[in-house]
């Protein structure tokens, strides 16, 4: 994927460097590490990985804004039960990236600070 910026073309390789994940490299897992951080690190920086956080993100914005005033029951229980849904899947997206991060990494990097203290509901 490229970028133009300002009449140049910057070679972007992941999602995070556009979004402010330019710490993830300096916390990267050495050959020497624990084998769990590696693969969380490779699995936080593949692209499906982003492309299928990015899918919840935006299909929770679309439960969030089905709410309505006075609606069904059924629909109420279904609209929480995709909260609990997409609240279990953004914890665990947390998770590997603390895992692959670091807790120091994943705190430099301003973008997961946000999510993690922006309310999904």
């Amino acid at each position: 994927m490229a970028a133009q910026v300002a009449g140049t073309v910057l070679e972007v390789t992941h999602l995070g460097a556009l979004m402010g994940g330019e710490d993830e490299e300096r916390y990267a897992p050495r050959s020497d590490s624990c084998a769990l951080r590696v693969r969380a690190h490779a699995l936080m920086r593949s692209s499906r990985f982003n492309g299928f956080i990015i899918g919840l993100i935006l299909t929770n914005t679309c439960t969030l804004s089905a709410e309505a005033y006075e609606q069904s029951a059924l629909k109420t229980d279904v609209l929480t039960y995709c909260n609990l849904v997409f609240t279990a899947a953004f914890t665990l997206e947390m998770l590997v990236k603390l895992t692959a991060l670091t807790p120091r990494g994943y705190v430099g990097d301003s973008l997961n600070t946000v999510r993690t203290y922006l309310p999904e509901y």
